[in-house]
């Protein structure tokens, strides 16, 4: 039996001390209503070196914690709200120039007039400038993740830390003497190469990925995983901080984790149930207590440091805030992400005394205002972020989430097809909604899950994500009805048999009664052979032109662009009259040819398209089904593939 002694280095005892601290720190924080964030950190700073000595932090701690580092920025990258970030992207460059140059400004003189020379008092106001989003998982926790503030400040982080990690990497250059015009045209091309790769190459990697051999969800994590490891590690290779490799790469996978999938939860719980906490862990045991002990003086010090690291950046905030007319709360937000030091500074405090600039007695004023500043963070956040109304819900992507409903699975695999055809550049999610009557037996409910398992791996080959459903009701139709308000759903994609009842009714009473009471959009689709499909032709009328059919043709465009794109097909739109403009239809001149038509859709449909063809047009919902015009088109069109649009 082996004697225990400490700091622990067997591989079981390390894991479960961690696991352990990451368990009952949190729960010890908020006993004293203190942010997890600050019981995290308590507990690195107990069994730290300096304090109970468990562990030491080089080699399992800093690996994981640095792990955790990156999965934060990755998180951070991948849950960005990219249509707000576009639209905001100039707030987010402002405020990242703010809150980099006001700290890094005021740094130097009051370095300086602590008596640091004139390099050293500029590498310490670098170490000031960047900051660390160690307070992101506070504001992930309230569903913040999508407001303005957050978005524009998770913008500026890499603004900032791009900044000092690049004039970090130049001022020691310039110290050793190595800063040639060799090395900046190095330097450039080398970073620019890894960015190109990661922001250009990689998405396409991913969805060619998800397409083919990542058809079940664990192969795609570890896709995730090895992407975003790679890119930290490539970034690092061409000079720049893992962190922002790791950034860039949760954004360029942004639009491939469909929010709130299966996918997304497994990402989301793999970081925050242990990566991170580890990482603030870590970020406890660089506080040397006996240092701080030995030399009283590094208080004064570190508390001028942490004056100037604090109120830096919430005047940074503060400026920013005013110029774009937020609230106090949404300055607060921006103040509370931004306080935080920790990667960056860090990076710069090592560097600088592996340079000769600073002592080791400073690097542990360093470690004590990132200390400080994470304290103040997680407060900050803390209040404003319980303050803050949750974001406007952004008008959702037409087919962010497709309800199919399926009666026999192996029936049903096209219109499945084309839901994840359709869904797949939304990042979207299938729904194949099956309902069995009240009668049903578990062993039913058992059998239809099973048969489900395959619709999903249908789905997942498009490209687009998949949670299938499996419901009792009193009707098929009061269950895709129910099943489209509890799963959120955006539309709903019914499959059909290709001809009219005879008693009038257009689809079918089901359909129709899911047409006549749908909160959604509903597509009807009778599917030909996709494979032949060589064009994708739109029917417009004089209605589709009024207020009143905007929406049914915006969607039927939307709708044809992709079908086209996925088959790579030609676009066609048929057009009641000349003035009808590209512009018009929400479209690009090169989307596709306009031809004018002023026969009835049945008769031109007939004549101008082919067998093999896909026919999408669009139609007001009236009592019962949908009029008499499908049925027609139906007939005209008995081996064209037909698409029905039936906005809400």
């Amino acid at each position: 039996m082996a004697a225990f002694s400490t700091p622990l280095f067997e591989p079981a005892l390390v894991l479960a001390l961690l696991f352990v601290l990451v368990l009952i720190a949190p729960l010890a924080a908020r006993a004293v209503r203190m942010p997890s964030i600050i019981g995290l950190i308590g507990a690195g700073i107990l069994i730290g070196p300096s304090a109970l000595g468990l562990l030491e932090r080089e080699g399992t701690v800093e690996v994981l914690g640095n792990a955790g580092l990156l999965y934060l920025m990755f998180q951070a990258g991948l849950e960005l709200d990219l249509e707000e970030f576009r639209e905001r992207r100039s707030q987010a460059l402002t405020f990242g120039a703010l809150t980099f140059i006001i700290p890094f400004a005021v740094a130097i003189p009051v370095n300086l007039a602590l008596g640091f020379t004139t390099t050293a008092a500029i590498l310490l106001a670098i170490s000031w400038a960047p900051h660390t989003l160690l307070a992101y998982p506070v504001v992930q926790r309230l569903g913040l993740t999508k407001a303005r503030s957050v978005a524009i400040t998770v913008g500026a982080t890499i603004v900032t830390d791009t900044a000092a990690l690049t004039a970090l990497e130049l001022l020691v250059e310039s110290h050793e003497g190595r800063l040639t015009p060799g090395f900046v045209l190095k330097l450039i091309p080398t970073a620019g190469a890894v960015v190109v790769f990661i922001v250009v190459v990689l998405p396409w990697l991913g969805r060619q990925f998800f397409a083919s051999v990542g058809q079940d969800r664990s192969v795609r994590f570890l896709f995730i995983m090895a992407a975003m490891f790679l890119s930290a590690g490539l970034a690092e290779l061409a000079g720049l901080e893992p962190i922002i490799g790791a950034f860039l790469a949760g954004l360029a996978l942004n639009r491939l984790v469909s929010e709130g999938s299966e996918l997304s939860s497994r990402i989301e719980f793999f970081g925050s149930a242990f990566f991170i906490p580890v990482f603030l862990i870590s970020v406890g045991m660089l506080v040397n207590l006996g240092v701080v002990i030995d030399r009283p003086a590094i208080l004064v010090r570190a508390g001028v440091f942490s004056l100037v690291a604090v109120g830096t950046k919430m005047v940074a905030a503060f400026i920013a805030g005013k110029l774009f007319r937020y609230t106090n709360t949404e300055i607060g937000i921006m103040a509370s992400l931004s306080t935080a030091r920790a990667a960056a500074t860090l990076a710069a405090a090592f560097v600088g005394l592996s340079a000769g600039l600073i002592s080791e007695v400073t690097v542990n004023t360093v470690v004590l205002v990132i200390l400080v500043t994470s304290l103040v963070s997680s407060l900050l956040a803390t209040r404003f972020g319980t303050q803050l109304p949750p974001p406007t819900e952004r008008r959702r992507a037409p087919a962010e989430k497709v309800l199919v409903p399926v009666g026999d699975p192996k029936r049903s695999m096209d219109v499945l097809r084309l839901a994840g055809m359709l869904a797949a550049p939304d990042t979207g999610t299938v729904v194949p909604v099956s309902v069995l009557d009240l009668e049903a037996t578990q062993a039913d409910v058992k059998a239809r899950r099973a048969e489900l398992a395959e619709a999903e791996r249908t789905i997942l080959g498009e490209g687009a994500e998949a949670t299938s459903v499996v419901r009792l009701d009193l009707t098929p139709s009061a269950g895709m009805l129910h099943a489209s308000v509890e799963q959120a759903a955006t539309a709903v994609l019914v499959g059909w048999k290709g001809f009219a009842n005879r008693n009038g009714s257009a689809f079918g009473q089901r359909v129709d009664a899911l047409l006549a009471a749908s909160p959604v959009p509903v597509v009807v689709a009778r599917l030909g052979p996709a494979e032949n499909c060589e064009r994708v032709v739109i029917a417009v009328s004089d209605h589709d032109l009024t207020p009143a059919g905007a929406p049914g043709v915006e969607l039927a465009v939307l709708l044809a662009r992709r079908l086209a794109k996925a088959h790579r097909a030609e676009l066609t739109i048929l057009v009641p009259r000349e003035q009808v403009t590209h512009k018009m239809l929400g479209m690009e001149e090169d989307q596709g040819r306009l031809t004018v038509e002023r026969r009835r859709p049945a008769v031109a449909l007939r004549d101008l398209t082919t067998p093999g063809d896909m026919v999408v047009v669009t139609q007001p919902r009236v009592e019962p089904g949908l009029g008499g015009e499908v049925p027609r088109l139906a007939r005209a069109l008995p081996d064209r593939s037909l698409l029905v649009i039936a906005p809400r």
